[in-house]
Order: structure tokens, then sequence, then C-alpha cells
């Protein structure tokens, strides 16, 4: 009876913990829901700074962002680059194989899990607010040397990280929703958008 009390215990301290990991729990949610938020974002390179903001929504391997003129989408197997300042639309296919973190950041949000291994880092600063802190360790090459996740309780406030050619970037994440997955056209470009006057580069 005490043996089994005990594997009751440690079954529910373990329980427990897992519940309490941020970065555990984030993750489930993220794996079973439409996620939107807002980011604003820092850039350091060479010396030279860049920033930025946008929005994004990530359902499973889908995801849309639109910040800095540019609007993306992508509904797992093509990728939509729309700039309707410069009129210009490319349209190019999906390597389920890769996991391109430098140009789709919000990819950060729905796969850190499935690339990474979290190790919980202590209590940190970011923005002025006291988060737990993550680091990140990339399971194979991802062109991230560095990765780190800020967690206020349970919700993803920041991300930080440095790639290999040694740009660091600093991203801020506001209003983060959860919500039923829904229908995958929320996520795909429509081609008829793009003028008579675009250029059009199809490499599908």
């Amino acid at each position: 009876m005490k043996k089994t009390f005990f594997s009751i215990l440690l079954l529910a301290s373990c329980l427990m913990a897992a519940a309490a990991d941020p970065f555990r729990t984030f993750a489930s949610r993220v794996a079973a829901s439409c996620v939107s938020f807002d980011y604003t974002f820092e850039s350091m390179h060479d010396g030279v700074k860049f920033t930025g903001d946008g929005s994004a929504a990530v359902q499973g391997e889908a995801f849309r962002m639109e910040g800095n003129g540019l609007k993306i989408f992508s509904d797992g197997k093509t990728r939509w680059t729309v700039d309707a300042d410069a009129q210009e639309l490319i349209i190019e296919p999906v390597d389920a194989a890769a996991t391109d973190f430098i140009s789709n950041p919000a990819l950060l949000v729905s796969a850190a899990d499935k690339a990474f291994d979290a190790v919980p880092a202590g209590a940190a600063t970011f923005k002025g607010q006291t988060v737990s802190a993550y680091s990140l360790t990339p399971r194979k090459d991802v062109g991230i040397s560095r990765l780190q996740l800020y967690f206020r309780q349970d919700e993803l406030v920041g991300v930080s990280l440095t790639v290999d050619d040694g740009t660091t970037s600093e991203f801020a994440l506001s209003h983060l929703t959860f919500a039923d997955p829904g229908s995958l056209a929320a996520f795909r470009y429509d081609e008829r958008s793009a003028g008579s006057g675009w250029v059009v580069t199809d490499l599908r």
C-alpha cells in the first residue's frame, strides 16, 4: 500500500512539474490551436540596426505574416510572398523537411519544440518584465546558434536569437490568442489579386 501511494504521489509530482513548465504547456496549446499574435523586432548586423513590426497567425504547418511592407502566406505546401508596393509576387513550393526559422520567424512559435531541446535558464528581465527564460539548443543545423524564449507565466512574450552570420534579433510578442483550427483557405493567397502589371515569379 505504501509503495502504491508513493507511486501515485511521484506520478502526481511529475504531472504537476510538467504542467508548471511554460515551454511544454505553450507547445501543447500551439499544437492544438490557430495562434495569432503581433510582434515587434530589433535586429543588429555588422553594427547596423533594423527594426520592424507586424502580425502573424500560425496553424500547424500553415502561417501568414504581414509586416514591413510584405505579406507572406503559406498553407504548408506553397508559399506566396506579396509586395504590394513593388507589385511583385513570388510563389514557391515549401520544403516539408526544411525548418526555415530565418525567413519565417512564425516558426519560432509553432515549431520550436520540434527542432530544439529546451533547458530552463531561470528568471530574467525582458522589456522591463520579470520572466522565465528557456535556452534552446538546436537538434540539427537550422542556421541559429543561440535561441532564448521568454515566458510570463505560460505566455510567450519574447524571443531572442543569434544566427550563424552573427546577426542578433529580439522579438517582442503581444496580443497572443488561441483559437480552434479553421480552414487553410485563410493561409492561401488568391493569385488573381495580382494585377496585370505585377511581376509574378512562379517557382513551383
